[in-house]
């Protein structure tokens, strides 16, 4: 799936004038979608090459229970990590576009 993302990113980038690349990229791009419920599935599907599920999976998943904790921990600090990240980002926006505008009632006057 990776290496169709890729293809198709590349392909989209370097088209040109050309009427045959965007063509092709749409159909790599078609057969990405489709192949990433094959992949999805996969584990569940072909057993003897894919490990069971490890969230998801039913009984024996392959998660230790108390482990569960540490995910959600996990999940909850990269959310506020994330969450801080933007707020961060909102706030050189804002200081930006404070001092274009000075920068603009400065110019005019």
């Amino acid at each position: 799936m990776w290496l169709i993302y890729i293809s198709y990113l590349l392909l989209r980038r370097f088209s040109t004038a050309n009427e045959q690349t965007p063509k092709l990229a749409a159909a790599l791009a078609i057969f990405g979608f489709v192949d990433v419920p094959i992949v999805y599935m996969s584990i569940r599907w072909w057993r003897t090459q894919h490990p069971s599920p490890v969230i998801g999976g039913g009984e024996n998943s392959g998660l230790d229970p108390q482990m569960l904790h540490a995910l959600l921990w996990n999940f909850a600090a990269f959310a506020a990590y994330g969450l801080l990240v933007v707020y961060r980002r909102y706030q050189l926006e804002r200081g930006r576009q404070q001092l274009n505008t000075l920068y603009r009632t400065q110019g005019a006057a």
